[in-house]
């Protein structure tokens, strides 16, 4: 989904604000799992979007696992709904 979202941000003109949603995906990997699986994901999608469309979503999709990574909690939007109401939805 992170790559699916950064490649709408990089084809569609004007919506390269939509790439900042795709920390939602990599935030949803960081919160279930651990950083190594957020980490594996961000490499093997930003693979793949070096193949479909260059450099421009391979950063995208690196930056946004990177940033799930590091904090190794969800970040944004998502992190500050996750702590409230994601137990409730288990």
């Amino acid at each position: 989904m992170c790559l699916v979202i950064c490649l709408l941000g990089w084809f569609i003109p004007h919506a390269s604000g939509v790439t900042v949603l795709a920390t939602a995906p990599m935030a949803i990997v960081a919160h279930r799992h651990r950083a190594r699986a957020v980490l594996a994901a961000s490499i093997a999608a930003s693979v793949v979007g070096f193949l479909v469309a260059g450099t421009g979503p391979l950063a995208s999709v690196l930056a946004a696992g990177w940033l799930e990574a590091w904090r190794g909690r969800p970040a944004g939007a998502a992190g500050m709904v996750a702590p409230c109401c994601w137990r409730r939805w288990r």
